[in-house]
């Protein structure tokens, strides 16, 4: 259980990290060369979900999809909770990263 909180955290570190570096030097929409005709970055803001899934939700609803997202969490760490009983390390480095 210690090895997937530690690879948790660091997972939701890094993902932060990034994601703070990319909104203080990138311009919404402007792509950066990182590879000249190859790899660019360019910031594109979701308001939705995934790939802008109920993005035209009005905010009253969006409570709902709140919950139904607190409710599928709440499955999935049942089912992980069982899986780290009997999988051991992998299992365990798996449901951490």
């Amino acid at each position: 259980m210690k090895l997937v909180l530690a690879l948790t955290l660091v997972i939701l570190a890094l993902d932060q990290a990034t994601k703070l570096l990319a909104l203080s030097r990138l311009v919404p929409g402007v792509p950066v060369e990182v590879v000249d005709g190859f790899f660019a970055l360019t910031l594109v803001l979701n308001p939705g979900l995934a790939f802008g899934f109920l993005s035209a939700t009005p905010p009253e609803w969006r409570w709902l999809v709140a919950l139904g997202s607190l409710a599928a969490l709440a499955a999935l760490l049942g089912l992980a909770s069982r899986l780290l009983l009997t999988g051991g390390r992998p299992v365990a480095v798996a449901l951490g990263l």
